[in-house]
């Protein structure tokens, strides 16, 4: 991510975090992130920021993912695991599980890129 990007990022986490009323210390007790790579963050330090950890700050801070996603010129995004790895990990799913979550999502994006609705 170039410097620029870099600060364009930090100047949207920092508003959104004012905005919801959060000091540094409360977003690192609400999302488990250092309020040191926070503030870093905020100051456009990194030019290769945790996916992980933006991902977590979106989600607390109300952003949306794609406009972060923008900013980073899609490195977020693109840095993030993989559907499998994300749900082994995080819900300790077994492979037949995934491999449902998987067939779901495809369906989704296909409908998604179609215009078409859900027949569910």
């Amino acid at each position: 991510m170039k410097q620029l990007d870099a600060h364009r990022l930090g100047r949207m986490l920092k508003q959104a975090r004012e905005r919801k009323g959060l000091s540094l210390r409360a977003v690192e007790q609400r999302a488990g992130i250092p309020f040191a790579w926070v503030a870093r963050t905020e100051h456009g330090h990194y030019s290769r920021p945790a996916p992980e950890r933006l991902a977590t700050l979106a989600e607390l801070l109300g952003i949306d993912a794609r406009a972060m996603d923008g900013v980073t010129s899609g490195e977020m995004s693109e840095q993030l695991p993989k559907a499998r790895t994300y749900f082994r990990a995080k819900y300790h799913l077994n492979p037949d599980e995934i491999a449902q979550l998987e067939t779901l999502m495809d369906e989704l994006l296909r409908e998604r890129a179609t215009g078409r609705t859900p027949n569910r």
